[in-house]
């Protein structure tokens, strides 16, 4: 296929999907989103990894942390851009019955029809710490997603490992004063559903970020993030660069670990 037919191919999926805000109201459709397209991404099954064992729990506690993000969305601390893409559904419709009859037999005929409807699915995710400077004048800061080291799904001690060591790292590399302090646009979480990946819904939820990152305050905030194994081929062609060395989750006496870039995107300097 040509480079063109690829653009075009490409131009008619992103023609057919939506970005807008998500409100407290698509906690449902966020989670089943979450369960969806998150355990592909080795980050997910290092924090859960008997989520296949306990699927009743998991999904509950999985919806548990949306709704705990999206709490944040509410108090005006985080924004969540949602991609919907429109789904359309057939089904075969009998019209009735025609008949026609003789002295010596009778003969009935029913005709069919098919009709289409249309429904919006959420297939994509994004979930972002706002800067300070964009928050609400006096809005508390943002409450994390609680762990429940309890839930028969998780590994505590890699959830713990998880949140220590990004926690430790966003402080030193993108929170120091000496760094970005308070104004960046760190982005939390990024997910496709499987069956909409590399149709440019990533994209667009990112352009948003560099867009918003303009629209809102002058000089624009960098755009910020620790990137997860399946980003990390996504984001340099977005024009992020990575700061410093990956940071490493690992639990001590383990052999498994993952690595996580840190990566950021820079604004260019305003025009003098």
């Amino acid at each position: 296929m040509s480079s063109s037919s690829h653009a075009k191919k490409a131009k008619k999926a992103k023609d057919k999907m939506r970005l807008r805000a998500a409100t407290a109201a698509d906690v449902d459709a966020i989670t089943e989103l979450a369960l969806a397209a998150l355990p592909d991404d080795p980050v997910w099954p290092y924090r859960f990894p008997l989520a296949s064992q306990f699927p009743d729990h998991h999904k509950a506690y999985t919806r548990v942390r949306i709704a705990e993000y999206l709490d944040n969305v509410t108090t005006g601390v985080y924004q969540c851009m949602v991609v919907e893409a429109a789904t359309t559904t057939a089904r075969a419709v009998s019209s009735g019955s025609s008949g026609s009859r003789s002295s010596s037999s009778s003969s009935q005929t029913a005709s069919t029809s098919t009709s289409t409807s249309s429904t919006k699915q959420i297939v994509a995710l994004s979930m972002w710490d706002l800067p300070a400077s964009w928050r609400p004048r006096g809005a508390a800061p943002p409450r994390g997603a609680t762990d429940h080291p309890n839930r028969p799904d998780a590994n505590p001690e890699r959830m713990q490992a998880f949140r220590h060591a990004l926690g430790a790292a966003r402080a030193e590399r993108f929170d120091a004063p000496t760094r970005h302090g308070g104004e960046h646009l760190h982005l939390l979480l990024l997910a496709t559903h499987p069956a909409y990946r590399h149709r440019g819904a990533a994209t667009m939820m990112l352009e948003w970020g560099r867009k918003e990152a303009a629209r809102r305050k002058l000089p624009a905030v960098p755009l910020t993030l620790f990137s997860s194994p399946m980003g990390r081929a996504v984001y340099p062609r977005l024009g992020f660069t990575e700061v410093g060395t990956p940071v490493i989750v690992q639990v001590l006496g383990e052999a498994e670990y993952l690595s996580f870039p840190a990566m950021e995107w820079l604004p260019e300097p305003p025009r003098s």
